[in-house]
């Protein structure tokens, strides 16, 4: 016995340390993981900060100038230079947006703003028309320091985030509303019954209802941060519709069966989304498609010549027979072979 207990005693011990092994080795993934996406963050805003800065010098150029100066071609081609270089960035920042939630849809608003001024000085510039292109330059300038100050603030929030993707605050967000929708589909089912809401059930009816409306603003809130994650569209875009229905009928007093229905949909979708990002965190998984019914299309027909038919028939039996089919396929392609045969035959007398 007491040598089973010292046994027993060790090998817990061991667990416990490859517990705390296997924690420090998630932690200390979790910690590269961040420090990359912060890497890659980092140099979007210096590039960023390195395009307004020569967008900016480009713009005094092009106030000085009118439509006669000899180099305004020239400023279009360093504008050219600097959307190419935009357009790098952008490239850049939306392969990251498919790896972490600190891509916001404000910086991707930003940079939009920035391309759209860009081709437009540019358009401007090649039209020789240096005003309407300094004043597009502006604008361009503008979208660029926003989109760099929306990158500090991604820059901000990973520091302080669990790992870098951004899928534990998240799920954590998701849970939370889980459980507030919960408790809102309990007191909803206690209310109702023969005869109509009383008064107070009403007034219960619309407090249950502005609860509702407040978090479907938190779930748009978030499906808004989550910005080119298209599965999480996906996921939540329906709940958020069945929220709103759920909230027009909560303060019309409507407490009926589809309702309540509903309500335990919301739930049950919100409750789905957490394990599909859970899913998409730790593992690829291939993914289950319906059935398609789809249209066979058959081959045209042989198309022999007469004076080679019975020449490329043996030919292309001796091919068949030589591949490792069993023999009873030999027998049916032989067969398939003489028959092809004979027809070819009566045609040939016909």
């Amino acid at each position: 016995m007491q040598s089973g207990n010292q046994t027993g005693q060790q090998v817990s011990q061991s667990l416990q340390a490859t517990v705390q092994s296997l924690q420090e080795a998630r932690q200390q993934l979790t910690e590269e993981e961040k420090k990359k996406i912060m890497q890659a963050l980092r140099r979007s805003s210096h590039d960023l900060l390195g395009l307004s800065k020569r967008q900016e010098e480009l713009m005094q150029e092009t106030k000085r100038a009118d439509r006669n100066t000899p180099g305004i071609n020239d400023m279009a081609d360093s504008q050219q230079d600097l959307v190419s270089g935009l357009n790098r960035v952008g490239a850049q920042l939306y392969d990251l947006s498919q790896n972490t939630f600190f891509v916001t849809p404000e910086i991707g608003k930003a940079l939009g703003k920035a391309s759209k001024g860009m081709q437009e000085s540019l358009d401007g510039l090649e039209g020789r028309s240096p005003g309407k292109a300094s004043k597009n330059q502006n604008n361009a300038m503008s979208g660029l320091n926003e989109a760099i100050s929306s990158l500090r603030s991604s820059m901000q929030g990973l520091s302080g985030a669990q790992s870098g993707i951004g899928f534990e605050e998240m799920m954590q967000r998701l849970l939370g509303m889980s459980n507030k929708q919960q408790g809102i589909n309990q007191q909803t089912s206690q209310l109702g019954g023969p005869g109509g809401l009383s008064p107070q059930q009403q007034a219960q009816a619309a407090r249950l209802a502005a609860e509702q409306g407040a978090l479907r603003k938190s779930l748009e809130q978030l499906m808004k941060e989550a910005g080119n994650n298209s599965d999480m569209q996906g996921d939540l875009k329906q709940v958020g519709q069945d929220m709103e229905e759920v909230v027009k009928a909560l303060a019309k007093n409507n407490i009926d069966r589809p309702t309540l229905n509903r309500q335990k949909q919301i739930l049950s979708r919100l409750l789905d989304a957490q394990r599909s990002i859970h899913d998409r965190d730790y593992s690829k998984k291939r993914k289950a498609e319906v059935a398609k019914s789809y249209e066979a299309v058959s081959p045209g027909s042989l198309n022999l010549a007469k004076d080679r038919r019975k020449e490329r028939l043996k030919n292309e039996l001796l091919k068949a027979l030589k591949e490792n089919y069993s023999r009873d396929y030999k027998d049916l392609i032989q067969k398939y072979f003489e028959a092809l045969s004979q027809s070819e035959s009566t045609k040939g007398t016909q």
